[in-house]
């Protein structure tokens, strides 16, 4: 009785620590600031743009209405298709505004030194 009472605590544990853990990979995006973000990248030389990518999509999303046709660096941020959390929800809620805004502020900074990071 004891070793599956130790089991199951034990079981509560690891779910409460996962729980924790998919929690903090969502929370980040509710006080970063995209333009600083993509400042600071674009200052250090990083031309990487924030795409989105989904079970049935990848996308580079634009303000502007110029998509980038061919860009050569972009990171994904996951947008799940099953929701697991309140946190995810947020984060998938927030994270196209966020690469929108990151996207058009980093193509700016190249933009004005006469850099097209868009095609490659």
């Amino acid at each position: 009785m004891r070793i599956l009472f130790s089991f199951v605590l034990l079981c509560l544990l690891v779910a409460c620590s996962q729980n924790q853990t998919n929690r903090d990979e969502y929370e980040w995006i509710l006080t970063a600031d995209p333009e600083n973000d993509a400042t600071s990248a674009a200052r250090s030389g990083d031309r990487t743009l924030i795409g989105l990518s989904g079970m049935f999509v990848n996308i580079i999303p634009d303000v502007t209405g110029n998509p980038c046709n061919k860009p050569k660096d972009v990171r994904y941020l996951r947008i799940d298709d099953v929701i697991d959390s309140y946190a995810e929800t947020k984060f998938n809620a927030l994270a196209p505004v966020y690469a929108e805004h990151y996207n058009y502020y980093l193509r700016k900074y190249f933009n004005a030194k006469g850099q097209d990071i868009c095609n490659s």
